[in-house]
């Protein structure tokens, strides 16, 4: 049978027969727990029975009863120095379901909870009234309303003003429940804000344009405020709204800095809140403002304070800020000469001369130099890439005085650079006085430039002719140096290929030096090189520079490899030969070719150059033949070849020599004109002939039938080695005829021989019928060549060397011949011989000696003797004296 309670718990009664009955409970009552205990019902006849049973009300354990959170990020982390832990609130249970507008005057029981550091609180720590319990001890909330309402916020935050209402209601049929739903309480942090008015001490003027920076002490988040044009500067958005260019100062450097930009601090590193005009800039916490440098404090001491923010919606004022005449520097920075001059070079050491005044005595201080770039604008580095700084500590004995500051670095890529030293003065880890004005003058060392353009003084090209007068300029720019002081420019002229210095004939090196005192600080100056550079063909120059005042280098220039400063000094060797065979011989005949190699060097390639030849004589220096042509050379050396045309005749035995000049731009950079050289020497073979009789060696023959005359050719300038012919021809030397024989036929004679030296002879014998040629002088004309072609020729018909005289065969002598007075024979008709002692007694008689006279023997044209007798000297005594022939 099914039983069912009524309100009070009890059911109505039945009816049942005796007997042992068991109870068990199928639904609970709202609000309490199913119970799965049974009851035994014992019913004795006509009697009875009463069974009872009991069920546990259902609760909802409540271990958390409430978090809190932060009302801007809706996070359970506190905004800046703020906290969550510490909050109380008050909860109340009430037995029955309300809602916020209905909740009884009294509450059925009430306690009070904690926030821990998590925001969080939990009913097992509440205080008040008694706790509600499970079987187990735990504290629970049995169905019904909780209602919570705070009454002390944590430490920075504003309390919530809000009650928060809860029903705990059935759920199933278990013991516990879950349907407490434990609030979140989002809080507000107090914020308010900080004002100032800035000014000088003593005049109390106001100071626009000061960034003043404001940083939490518990996040370290920082913003930055700046006075306005009356000094005053201000957090609040009724100054300057806080979503106005929020902290736009931050990042702003001197001269964009700007008073209306808002401030606004989210209050966490985590994390971003937006802007709210309505609230305050500065979460609860404590800030340090500081005043930062700008033009506006230059040379004042300034300051920093500390204020706390820890009520809401509240500014706090922190009156005028005024400035003492702080520390401050000057700086001097000096190169080793004192001057402001520096070279760059690889080890510099550079001398920061510091005045300060306004520090505190006793008190270490440090100086930290750092070398700026004037052109740049960044820090000067070292060969490791870092930085060149330095540092110097000092304790004064008084509020001003000096220090110094040593830079030591290595200033090789510096030429034509200024260093700027910037000092920063710090005391305690903190910077109280800088110097750092990159357009100082005083603080400033400059590293002077040089660079150079050597030329030609003639044309102002990089080549010149090696002579014994050569004028280089060499144009030097110069940068960076200090206007109105006295420079020197020392040049030196260097050899590129021995990397020394050029020599000139006396042995001296080649130098010359200038003075120069600048206008500007930029500019050009001469250095001006005159020498005997006779000696430079086939080199190259380098003028070296140095800049140098009172003895100090600051600047060189010193590249063996730059074109700019190098002059080149062309060469040019030739190489003569027969352009027929390429040998050092050409004939001495007609149509001759002598080409000539011309070697050049340490010329520009891609250039064109003009090589001019001359062809001279070697004895006489007479000009024979001339010859030009151009070359573009691909490389700085080479060869082209040259060929004069030249007519061989007449100059058997002689020696041409070709000079070469090689120009560029009508402009001669070059010459060989060595006579002696016998590189660019050919020759040409010579021949000399002596005919005489070959019976007994005389220039006379007599006519005959056989006439044998033997010519002996001298020759020179043959190849040794090689196979000559050497022909003769009889030339008649009244007629200019070749001589003929009995038959008709010209009289010739040949010979064939090896030439073994350069010079040697050669007989050639004519054998003919003379019996027609008495009275006639014959001339031998001889040609030798070499393979069919004729290499020299010897054909002068008046050269007595080469005449022999054909004579009327004499008539024979009588047997018996008639005796002169005083026993001497008279010569007899025909007769060559003449007596010297009749001619003699003749001289002697017309009152001559032999001294003054000559007899001479000519045999007439008839073949009869004829006597000649010469006047001696002028001057001599008797009859034919005074001049004159007497025959």
């Amino acid at each position: 049978m099914r039983l069912t309670t009524r309100e009070d718990g009890t059911s109505e009664a039945v009816e049942v027969s005796p007997g042992t009955y068991w109870a068990r409970e199928l639904s609970a009552p709202r609000g309490y727990a199913l119970s799965n205990a049974t009851t035994r019902v014992e019913v004795p006849a006509g009697g009875e029975a009463d069974a009872s049973a009991s069920d546990v009300p259902q609760t909802n354990p409540l271990g958390l009863v409430l978090a809190k959170a932060d009302a801007e990020t809706g996070e359970a982390s506190p905004l800046g120095a703020a906290s969550l832990a510490g909050a109380e609130f008050e909860v109340r249970y009430y037995a029955g379901q309300y809602d916020e507008g209905s909740l009884p005057a009294k509450a059925t029981r009430t306690w009070t909870v904690s926030t821990g550091e998590d925001g969080t609180a939990d009913l097992s720590s509440a205080t008040g009234d008694d706790l509600y319990r499970d079987a187990a001890g735990n504290a629970v909330v049995p169905l019904g309303t909780v209602a919570i309402r705070e009454t002390k916020a944590p430490e920075g935050y504003v309390a919530s003003d809000k009650t928060f209402v809860t029903r705990v209601t059935a759920e199933g049929t278990a013991e516990h429940v879950s349907t407490y739903a434990a609030p979140t309480v989002a809080e507000q942090v107090r914020r308010g804000d900080l004002e100032l008015v800035k000014a000088e001490s003593g005049s109390m003027r106001r100071l626009a344009g000061v960034p003043f920076r404001i940083t939490s002490a518990t996040t370290g988040e920082s913003h930055v405020i700046v006075t306005d044009e009356n000094g005053q500067a201000s957090t609040a958005s009724s100054w300057a709204a806080h979503t106005t260019r929020t902290n736009a100062n931050d990042s702003a450097g001197e001269g964009s800095w700007d008073a209306s930009a808002g401030v606004w601090f989210s209050g966490t590193a985590d994390s971003q809140t937006a802007p709210d005009d309505s609230k305050g800039a500065l979460p609860y916490d404590t800030y340090l403002v500081e005043e930062l440098p700008c033009d506006a404090n230059q040379g004042l001491r300034l300051v920093s304070m500390t204020v706390q923010v820890t009520r809401d919606a509240t500014t706090v004022d922190l009156g005028t800020v005024d400035d003492d005449q702080g520390p401050r520097i000057a700086t001097t920075l000096t190169g080793e000469g004192g001057e402001h001059l520096a070279e760059a070079a690889g080890s510099v050491t550079l001398t920061d001369e510091v005045e300060y005044e306004n520090l505190e005595p006793g008190k270490e201080y440090e100086l930290t130099g750092t070398l700026m770039d004037r052109e740049t604008g960044k820090a000067v580095t070292g060969a490791d890439g870092k930085a060149v700084t330095a540092t110097a500590r000092l304790t004064p004995k008084l509020s001003t005085g000096k220090a110094k500051v040593t830079f030591e670095f290595d200033a090789t890529g510096l030429s034509g650079h200024s260093v700027v030293a910037f000092e920063e003065l710090g005391q305690g880890g903190k910077v109280v006085a800088t110097h750092a004005d990159i357009d100082d003058e005083g603080q400033t060392v400059l590293f002077p430039k040089i660079g150079t353009t050597a030329t030609d003084a003639e044309d102002g090209s990089h080549d010149a002719a090696a002579d014994d007068d050569v004028t280089i300029t060499d144009t030097v720019e110069y940068q960076n140096l200090v206007p109105g002081k006295e420079y020197e420019l020392t040049g030196t002229l260097m050899d590129r290929e021995t990397g020394e210095a050029v020599t000139d004939a006396r042995g001296e090196r080649v130098t010359a030096t200038t003075k120069l005192t600048p206008e500007e600080a930029s500019g050009t100056a001469t250095v001006t090189f005159r020498f005997d550079g006779s000696d430079l063909a086939g080199r190259t120059v380098v003028a070296f520079e140095e800049l140098s005042r009172e003895g100090h280098v600051y600047a060189t220039h010193s590249d063996l490899s730059d074109e700019g400063q190098s002059v080149a000094f062309p060469q040019v060797r030739t190489t003569a030969s027969d352009a027929a065979d390429g040998d050092k011989v050409i004939d001495a005949a007609p149509g001759q070719r002598v080409a000539d190699t011309v070697s050049y060097s340490n010329v520009t390639p891609g250039t064109e150059y003009k090589v001019r030849g001359h062809l001279l004589d070697a004895e006489t220096g007479k000009e024979l033949a001339t010859a030009e042509t151009t070359v573009t050379p691909e490389s700085s050396e080479g060869t082209v070849e040259v060929a004069f045309d030249v007519d061989g005749t007449g100059l058997e035995g002689r020696k041409l020599v070709c000079t070469e000049e090689l120009s560029r731009a009508d402009k001669v950079v070059a010459t060989h004109a060595d006579l002696k050289d016998e590189g660019q020497t050919v020759s040409l073979p010579g021949i000399h002939t002596t005919a005489t009789d070959a019976a007994d060696g005389d220039h006379e023959a007599t006519a005959a039938d056989k006439v044998a005359i033997t010519d002996r050719v001298e020759w020179s300038g043959l190849v040794k080695g090689r196979e000559y012919t050497v022909t003769g021809t009889l030339m008649d030397k009244s007629t200019g005829e070749r001589v003929t024989g009995g038959d008709g036929s010209p009289v010739t004679a040949s010979a064939t021989f090896t030439a073994d030296a350069e010079s040697g002879s050669t007989d050639v014998t004519f054998e003919f019928d003379g019996s027609a040629l008495a009275g006639h002088d014959v001339v031998a004309f001889e040609t030798i060549a070499h393979d069919g072609r004729t290499v020299a020729t010897h054909a002068d018909l008046e050269d007595e060397g080469q005449t022999v005289s054909i004579t009327e065969a004499p008539p024979e002598t009588p047997k018996e011949e008639k005796a002169t007075k005083g026993g001497s024979q008279l010569p007899k008709t025909g007769d060559a011989g003449i007596p010297v002692a009749p001619i003699a007694g003749l001289c002697a008689a017309a009152g001559l000696s032999l001294a003054g006279a000559r007899a001479l023997r000519r045999r007439g044209k008839g073949g009869e003797p004829d006597v000649r007798i010469e006047r001696g000297p002028e001057g001599g005594t008797g009859p034919l004296g005074g001049g004159g022939t007497d025959d």
